[in-house]
């Protein structure tokens, strides 16, 4: 697929596509879905309601509260429990994934994955919902092609990224690279799906740059018609975790403002930070530029 406009073009030229190699996500059963991990100054918990009911709650109200806090809603849009109410969201049950960052055992911050349950669809996916009718057409056929559960790569929701008001603003960067590591390690090509707030949606592409995360559509309301107390949108874009160092190399290169270089660099090297060459994790020519920056 060509696209001219270069606000929208995919991280690279497409190969053909792949074997379906499955996501993490897809392979493990939901019952024993559940599992910790080290890194940084955080540990990582990767769970279901199922699995772990009461950290999915305290990851739901921690959206609740990060919405809140942000000004998105007033105390009308959240439940007896500080959720967001089901008419905001209803992204629920064994196809959702939360993974929570913590530090001395207090849930820091938090992001959930939303999978396509088996025969269902796009329209299982929130964001896909959400934002289809802005969607440029040729990224629409995209996701409709990658989500075919027999030739397509998967596509997965990443939402509600959110963190304490306490907690160090890095532990946003943590999750990200944790879903991300994870991805990478199981040597997926899954496309994830994001439709972001305009804040997190400007801190994505700061950090990880255009080519890495690629809008697909126009920005829409983040909540229409619902109690808000100021005016934000939502950015629908895709990020393709496979060629996220391609994406980012790419986006180094081209980038004439030295301190976004900068910025772009620091980040690739946290990203690729726990995975290793040898193993081809990280492409040669990412070593180089982390190399180079040292």
């Amino acid at each position: 697929m060509t696209i001219s406009n270069p606000e929208k073009l995919p991280i690279a030229e497409r190969d053909p596509i792949p074997d379906v190699i499955p996501s993490p996500l897809s392979s493990v059963e939901v019952t024993q879905f559940e599992f910790n991990r080290e890194l940084g100054f955080c540990e990582f918990s990767h769970f279901t309601e199922r699995t772990n009911p009461e950290k999915a709650l305290a990851v739901q109200q921690l959206q609740g509260e990060s919405y809140f806090d942000e000004g998105y809603i007033t105390e009308e849009g959240l439940d007896e429990y500080g959720r967001l109410k089901s008419y905001l969201d209803q992204a629920r049950g064994d196809s959702v994934r939360y993974v929570t960052a913590e530090i001395n055992g207090e849930v820091m911050g938090a992001v959930r994955q939303i999978q396509i349950p088996p025969g269902g669809g796009l329209q299982d996916l929130p964001s896909y919902n959400k934002s289809v009718g802005s969607m440029f057409p040729e990224y629409r056929q995209l996701l409709e092609s990658e989500a075919d559960s027999i030739v397509g790569r998967g596509v997965i929701e990443i939402s509600s990224l959110s963190r304490k008001k306490n907690a160090p603003p890095s532990v946003l960067l943590e999750v990200i690279r944790e879903i991300f590591q994870q991805e990478i390690r199981a040597k997926s090509d899954v496309v994830w799906l994001v439709t972001a707030t305009d804040n997190s949606f400007n801190m994505l592409r700061s950090r990880y740059g255009k080519r890495a995360v690629v809008p697909i559509g126009d920005r829409i309301p983040v909540i229409e018609g619902d109690p808000v107390t100021k005016e934000v949108g939502l950015q629908p874009s895709i990020i393709e975790p496979g060629r996220v160092f391609e994406g980012m190399a790419l986006s180094v290169n081209e980038e004439e403002n030295p301190v976004q270089k900068k910025r772009l660099l620091k980040s690739l090297a946290f990203l690729a930070d726990g995975l290793s060459a040898n193993d081809g994790e990280i492409p040669m020519s990412v070593v180089e530029l982390i190399e180079e920056r040292k």
